[in-house]
């Protein structure tokens, strides 16, 4: 809003008021430091920076692209929880042997030197009700190939 005396009868004291607003559209400007700051230090995604601008995911992707502003930097671990090989585990950042996984190796070591095909390996341990890495309960041959092929 802005007050504006009346100028033809230079009263100060009867003010019209004038309501002005302005919808900016187009392109919004960026500023190279502020992204920066807000996608590398603050570590914010770019969803969370387009709502702070009111602009689009791509403008702040493109943006950053023109500013030469790279990824942040990821996790070097090549074990990521969901790649650990079947008697392993994380602990600490470190990838360490499971006993608990190691024995079950042991066990499909031995019934496979015993002559035991994948398939009735895979149904021996579906039925004894031993999890998998991920906590199933059901085995598959292709598994207990991977499984032997590590080894």
């Amino acid at each position: 809003m802005v007050d504006r005396s009346d100028p033809g009868t230079g009263n100060v004291l009867q003010a019209k008021t004038v309501i002005q607003s302005r919808i900016k559209t187009g392109s919004v400007t960026f500023n190279k430091a502020v992204l920066h700051h807000k996608y590398v230090v603050e570590r914010r995604s770019m969803r969370q920076i387009a709502a702070e601008f009111a602009s689009s995911k791509t403008a702040i992707r493109n943006a950053l692209i023109a500013f030469d502003i790279s990824g942040r930097k990821r996790w070097k671990n090549p074990y990521r929880l969901h790649n650990l090989p079947f008697g392993k585990i994380l602990r600490k950042g470190k990838v360490v042997d499971y006993e608990l996984e190691q024995k079950v190796i042991r066990s499909i070591l031995k019934m496979h030197s015993d002559g035991l095909s994948n398939v009735t390996i895979a149904r021996i341990l579906t039925s004894m009700k031993i999890p998998t890495k991920r906590r199933r309960l059901k085995w598959h041959p292709e598994l207990i190939r991977q499984i032997l092929t590590r080894i």
